[in-house]
């Protein structure tokens, strides 16, 4: 239902701005017949009328409706507690095999073999390697893992973000080690 919502919203708060956009620039033009020995016609431009107004104003509560709802109700159900309840009853429904079971790290696990156990692929040659021979620059860590460069270099921004590896400027190369909390 939440996505509804906030779709039917979106579309609310576009219609909005559109007719509200129309009726602030384009107001209705007004006729004046004058009759008098000659009749004429003038016309007035750029005059709202009470239409015009009521238009308006029901737009402008659309709008600030839809946006209120938009950025403050909207973020709040996705990080409340719905959203912890929706998880609950997802992984009720999962049933774990042994093969799963033993991917995932436990309390026997040393500081590496949980480190190890949580990456995935070439993640786990790059931390392999640096546990191995320490502090390297990121050339050596290529070789070493024997991943190509522009890999690497993905990998490590990925590995950097989530706080396992620490990059820094050395000289001309940049040296990579794991964070201090991963060390031994």
């Amino acid at each position: 239902m939440r996505v509804e919502g906030r779709a039917f919203c979106m579309v609310m708060l576009t219609v909005s701005a559109f007719v509200l956009s129309i009726k602030v620039l384009a107001p209705t033009t007004i006729q004046i017949f004058m009759q008098g020995e000659i009749t004429t016609l003038k016309q007035v431009p750029n005059i709202y009328t009470l239409f015009d107004i009521i238009v308006v104003a029901i737009f402008s509560g659309i709008l600030g409706i839809s946006a209120s709802y938009l950025l403050f109700f909207e973020s709040r159900l996705a990080t409340g507690y719905e959203l912890v309840a929706q998880n609950h009853k997802a992984m009720a429904g999962i049933s774990l095999d042994n093969e799963l079971l033993a991917k995932l790290p436990n309390q026997n696990d040393t500081g590496e073999q949980a480190l190890l156990k949580i990456l995935k692929g070439n993640e786990c040659e790059v931390a392999k390697a640096l546990l191995e021979f320490g502090e390297l620059n990121q050339a050596e860590l290529a070789s070493k893992a024997d991943i190509p460069k522009s890999t690497l270099s993905r990998i490590l921004a990925d590995l950097e973000k989530r706080g396992v590896i620490i990059r820094y400027e050395n000289g001309m190369s940049k040296m990579v080690k794991l964070s201090d909390a991963l060390q031994k």
